[in-house]
């Protein structure tokens, strides 16, 4: 009896260890896998973007089947995009299009080229009634080269105007000079005329050189949209690369994820000597007139959503110092004069070369 109910303890002591073991097995803390070991995808947005399905060329009329919507990486995205097709049917492709490609708004058009007609890519970007001219221009007239295609500006003008001899049609004051001339006769030619000074002497007057002028400067033709800075150079051709879906990739909230090669940065647009600007036909005499006065014009650039017409009054001297006040300046004996470039820069040049040669042993 005693034995047997030694055998009973001790198999009850191996049930409870046994217990003890399974439980601390089953609930034991797992092991945290190391950052090392759990690869880490970049989920990248995206978004619908209308590309092209097929080779759009120059003319063709976009309808159903020639494109269709893509989801596109949000970081590769253009700057301009579709994304409904319906927004482009019916427009004309103006640039060829790669299959695949995204369609960018400056890619097509509303006016359908005539037969036989190509032209140039300006031309399908100007509506009836509208003419593009270009206008010399320099890094201070353009805002410091700020100007891009899509802004609007206005035109200021001024020039120096000059006091004429209505006759003549020269500079004054005139020049004259004192004449004896005999009873009878008319003391007047082809050099001058005959005028009698308050004196009663007769003199011949006769034109001058430059005379004196006076300034003004004037805002003329307003919110003019900008169309091109700088000379024509052939659009290059623009190939987005095409997104690699990874099916096993995490999903987004949006689609698959896209995985994108490092983009290639468009380089800088650089400032031109031109300014194309789109204009209405009678604007562009007004520019032409302008432009063959030599004026001095200058090119102010407006704000995004500001379409409004501005009034201004012309600015004169007599503005200048009506509106500010500026006293007239009093009469000295003495002025001043810019100094003479003497020949210390050339001589310091000189110096400067030898100086940075070889030292002497």
């Amino acid at each position: 009896m005693r034995d047997r109910r030694t055998l009973i303890l001790v198999a009850i002591i191996i049930l409870a260890i046994a217990l003890l073991v399974g439980y601390f097995l089953v609930n034991r803390p797992k092991p945290t896998p190391s950052a090392e070991m759990t690869p880490t995808v970049e989920v990248v947005p995206a978004v619908p973007v209308v590309i092209a399905r097929n080779n759009l060329d120059r003319g063709m009329t976009i309808g159903e089947g020639m494109v269709e919507t893509r989801l596109w990486p949000q970081n590769q995205l253009p700057p301009l995009y579709f994304q409904d097709v319906n927004e482009v049917y019916g427009k004309i492709v103006r640039v060829p299009i790669a299959q695949g490609m995204p369609i960018m708004p400056t890619m097509l058009t509303e006016e359908m080229p005539a037969p036989g007609e190509k032209g140039s890519d300006l031309a399908l970007q100007i509506p009836p009634g509208k003419r593009a001219m270009a206008i010399p221009v320099d890094m201070l007239s353009a805002v410091a080269w700020y100007i891009r295609p899509g802004d609007r500006v206005d035109v200021l003008a001024s020039w120096n105007v000059v006091d004429l001899d209505q006759d003549f049609q020269s500079p004054l004051p005139n020049n004259w000079i004192i004449l004896q001339c005999q009873e009878g006769m008319t003391c007047q030619g082809v050099m001058g005329r005959m005028e009698v000074l308050p004196t009663g002497q007769p003199v011949m007057v006769y034109p001058s050189g430059p005379g004196r002028t006076g300034y003004i400067a004037q805002m003329t033709i307003q919110n003019a949209l900008v169309i091109g800075v700088g000379p024509y150079q052939p659009t290059p051709e623009v190939i987005f690369p095409q997104p690699v879906v990874t099916p096993t990739q995490p999903t987004g909230p949006t689609g698959p994820t896209a995985i994108q090669p490092t983009p290639t940065p468009a380089p800088p647009v650089k400032g031109g000597d031109v300014v194309v600007l789109l204009l209405d036909a009678q604007d562009t005499l007004v520019l032409k007139s302008i432009l063959e006065l030599k004026a001095s014009i200058t090119l102010v650039l407006r704000g995004v959503n500001d379409n409004d017409a501005a009034s201004t009054a012309p600015v004169t001297l007599e503005y200048l110092v009506n509106r500010y006040g500026i006293s007239r300046p009093p009469k000295l004996p003495f002025g001043v004069e810019a100094p003479e470039i003497g020949p210390l820069p050339e001589a310091y040049r000189n110096w400067a070369i030898q100086s940075v040669g070889p030292t002497p042993q």
